[in-house]
Formats: C-alpha cells, structure tokens, sequence
C-alpha cells in the first residue's frame, strides 16, 4: 500500500528488486497459509480424522500455546489463567509447547485412539464428520502432575473451627474431573458446603452446594466421563 500511494517514479532496477519482494512476499504468505492449515482452532464441524484438543490452563497467568514446526514456532491462541480453555484441532502426533516461568513445556497430540486421555465419541452417536477423530484433554501445569487444593472445615458440630483440608488432584488421571472440580472451588460452590454422610470405617460424603441456584446450574452442565485408567481406589482417596 505504501509503494501504491507514492508517486515515485522507479528505474528498471527498482522495479526487479520490487519484483523480487514481491515474490518473496508472496511466497512467505505461502508459507503462513500452509502452516496456518496444520493447525486449525475448533470451529469446523467437520475434523474426520483429527485430534480435537482441549487445551485448559489451571496456571495463575495466561499462556501462549504454540505449534512446534519443523523450524518455527506458530501461536495458536492464549490460555487464559486459572480455567481458561481453547479448542484445537490438529493431526495425530503434533507438538505443542507454552513457556512459564523462564521454562519451556511441551505436550504432544494423541497419535492413536489408545493413547493416554484420548478417546473416541460414543460410537452410538458417532458422527461421519468426527469419525476416527480423537477427542483429548489437556491440562496446562508447568509440567507437574499434582494440583493442590487447600480448604478448612468445622467438626463436633461446630464446635471446632479451621480444621485443614487438601486435597491433592491429579490431572493425568482425570483431566475433565480435575477442570471441573477446579472450576467449582474457583467459583465459590463448596463454600458452607456439609459433609452430609459419614460411615465409619468406609466413606465420607459431601458436594450439595449451599446455593440452590448454582446447584441448578450446575446439574444441567454435564461433562464427558474422563477415560478409565484402571486405578483402584484407596482409602484417603476421593472420587468425583
């Protein structure tokens, strides 16, 4: 635009160096479109074959996830901190990286329907347009597979208060679980929450939020169960 609105007069020379930037315009935008095709942010309905990644970021900052190419780095989009997502879809096997702290991450696309936390749709309601796709969580932790969460309760009744609580959460085994448990501490559900159950020697109850209306919500927003890891459950465990 700027050659375009100037009233300069060019020289043969100048017009075979303009020629020549213009190629390499030109073929830089190549490069841009064809990278750009690698990866696509979710929003096509059709990914038959592709692995549809949610990507979640349970980091107190934002992050910036990139496509690793062969020798450039391609931004996807930012993660908003504390629970925010983003959807890409992309093809089996292609790798993803985010900084934090001064530190590199990396994290991989499932490259087969068996890897770890990927799974099929329901084959029942499977659609053509998402047949042999792979649907994925990830969740972005500066690689640390432990989330601590830290809360106090009341016991006998009330009559002592500021009793600890934590619970650890580990996001390579439930990564849908974790998001959303996450999301409701986040937001305040558990607050005045009651442990409703206790059955000596076998189990502790509780999750009926105060707020009847956030309850409601709440019961209308399902989530996908998380893929079964085969890990048996252990006292001191908590299941969601």
């Amino acid at each position: 635009f700027l050659i375009k609105n100037r009233s300069t007069q060019f020289s043969r020379e100048n017009r075979k160096k303009l020629s020549n930037m213009g190629f390499g315009l030109f073929s830089w935008l190549n490069l841009l479109v064809a990278a750009s095709c690698l990866v696509n942010l979710s929003g096509a309905d059709d990914i038959k074959g592709k692995v549809r990644l949610t990507i979640i970021n349970e980091l107190n900052t934002d992050v910036s996830v990139y496509f690793e190419g062969e020798t450039e780095r391609f931004l996807q989009g930012i993660v908003t901190s504390k629970g925010g997502e983003m959807r890409v879809d992309t093809d089996p096997g292609h790798l993803f990286t985010y900084d934090f702290e001064g530190e590199r991450h990396f994290f991989e696309a499932a490259r087969k329907v068996a890897d770890e936390n990927s799974e099929k749709e329901n084959p029942e309601t499977e659609d053509p347009k998402t047949e042999d796709s792979i649907f994925e969580v990830v969740i972005l932790n500066a690689g640390k597979d432990e989330v601590d969460v830290f809360c106090t309760t009341t016991i006998r009744g009330g009559e002592v208060n500021s009793v600890p609580l934590r619970f650890i959460l580990r996001p390579s085994w439930a990564p849908r679980a974790v998001s959303r448990f996450m999301q409701l501490v986040r937001r305040g559900y558990y607050d005045g929450v009651a442990i409703n159950r206790v059955v000596p020697g076998f189990l502790t109850q509780f999750g009926i939020g105060k707020n009847v209306m956030q309850r409601h919500e709440y019961s209308e927003f399902n989530i996908k169960d998380d893929k079964d890891k085969g890990i048996k459950f252990q006292p001191g465990m908590m299941s969601f």
